[in-house]
């Protein structure tokens, strides 16, 4: 949603100012307008619909639209409310066991960072290197590391102090590891702060600028940057950091003892169903 408060999806370091986001804001809607809204009024013409004015009101600016994630979390703009609903976060928890091998290498040492870039994985060209430069700058202050992902395996095979995999279900991982090191993606930064597991964003597009951003701020982690020369020592400072930053620490069970209670599942359900009556109808709750 469009605020002076951050800058549009995609952009590092989402606040610098009212008046910088305010510029990126008209910036980035006059570029959606100019490359997606003659494909969308071409379309409509042929159902015969109306033009729409705006890229952005077409997709996002709209009544009744419903932000699925917790206002602890973040807060939607102020003026948008009740035009736009805000409810809680709309997570779905794999409760599957971990690998046994896994397991066996959990319990062989101290806990491990995890790191798991999750859809970035797919999008991001220069992956592998990302990846190893990630997985190095780890092993070089000397943590045992579980990395998940489909194409990691043969570059670490030889190495003891890290595990591989292609799958772990968050919810049982991450209570046994150390940190999580990942992409920034919502999924993973609520599994993250649902588990009360410190996290390090490294951000590689869209809404994970924003999300790298809220972490530092709200002290429930830190955020690093792939792009810059100090990458390496940016993610070492950061993971060293950790350790001995209490109020940090004192943060993240805060947020992780509200998401895993009583309260905050029925005051889950209570908006949803307010926000959507009609999918309740006729259902016992």
């Amino acid at each position: 949603l469009k605020s002076d408060l951050y800058a549009p999806v995609g952009i590092r370091r989402p606040f610098r100012g009212k008046l910088h986001s305010r510029f990126l804001w008209m910036k980035s809607l006059g570029e959606s307008d100019f490359i997606l809204k003659a494909l969308i009024n071409g379309k409509r013409r042929e159902l015969g619909l109306a033009p729409a004015e705006s890229v952005y009101r077409y997709f996002i600016d709209q009544p009744d639209t419903i932000i699925a994630v917790d206002d602890r979390i973040a807060h939607i703009p102020s003026g948008y409310d009740p035009y736009i609903r805000q409810i809680h976060t709309l997570y779905h928890e794999d409760t599957g066991n971990l690998d046994g091998a896994l397991q066996d290498f959990l319990t062989s040492g101290s806990k491990p960072v995890v790191v798991s870039f999750g859809s970035a994985e797919y999008t991001v060209s220069e992956f592998q290197e990302l990846l190893k430069r990630t997985v190095e700058t780890i092993r070089g202050i000397g943590r045992r590391t579980v990395v998940i992902s489909r194409a990691a395996a043969a570059d670490f095979a030889r190495d003891e102090t890290v595990f591989c995999c292609k799958y772990a279900p968050h919810a049982a991982l991450l209570p046994k590891a150390e940190a999580i090191v990942h992409h920034g993606g919502i999924g993973t930064v609520f599994a993250a702060l649902k588990s009360g597991t410190p996290q390090i964003v490294i951000p590689q597009g869209l809404d994970q600028y924003y999300w790298a951003e809220i972490i530092r701020e709200k002290k429930w982690g830190k955020a690093a940057y792939s792009d810059c020369r100090s990458f390496s020592d940016m993610l070492k400072s950061a993971l060293y950091g950790l350790a001995d930053d209490r109020e940090m620490r004192d943060s993240i069970a805060e947020i992780a003892d509200w998401l895993n209670s009583a309260r905050y599942r029925e005051e889950s359900l209570r908006k949803l169903q307010t926000a959507m009556p009609a999918c309740f109808e006729g259902k016992p709750v």
